[in-house]
């Protein structure tokens, strides 16, 4: 879709830091208002934006919290755990619309979801080398979840799925 300019203001947190020894955290806030500012003299109605409609494809409000924990104590030294949520915010789903009477971008909203992600690892040094062996979790409640997506008199509605729960183990080696 030709759109001659966008605008995008609204305010962003982030904090990240160690709250006790081994135990560390961030967290990030975005609230984000994009709208279209300036439309294209190839624009037409079918298009369905007009300046100052909401612009499609970006939640109003993203959040995530992470944190880990490094034992501490000489037994469980070298494994971390952690864990977060991510959130997003409803979105407008894209106008595709290419004939016909137009369609208003905002009749059409991909719902927000949350998510929650786990991991664990454990290192530990050999020689002169440190092996990392970590395992994580993404979605860990399988969240059915819709990431984008799109309408249209001309095209049938689609959206694309987020990922369902996923497993991912890696083995790092630092020398």
């Amino acid at each position: 879709m030709a759109i001659g300019g966008i605008r995008s203001r609204g305010p962003e947190l982030d904090i990240q830091g160690e709250i006790l020894p081994g135990w560390n955290a961030i967290a990030n806030w975005a609230n984000v208002d994009i709208r279209v500012a300036q439309t294209n003299a190839s624009n037409t109605p079918i298009e369905g934006m007009n300046v100052g409609d909401r612009y499609f494809g970006v939640p109003r409000n993203t959040a995530r919290v992470f944190t880990t924990y490094d034992f501490q104590n000489h037994e469980l030294k070298g494994l971390k755990l952690g864990g977060g949520v991510t959130l997003r915010d409803s979105q407008l789903a894209v106008n595709t619309a290419a004939i016909g009477p137009p369609a208003s971008s905002s009749d059409v909203n991909i719902n927000g979801y949350t998510t929650v992600d786990l991991l664990a690892a454990y290192s530990m040094n050999v020689n002169k080398s440190k092996i990392t062996a970590q395992f994580n979790v993404n979605n860990l409640l399988d969240k059915q979840y819709y990431t984008g997506g799109s309408f249209g008199v001309a095209s049938a509605m689609y959206a694309t799925f987020g990922q369902p729960r996923s497993f991912m183990g890696s083995i790092r080696l630092e020398f």
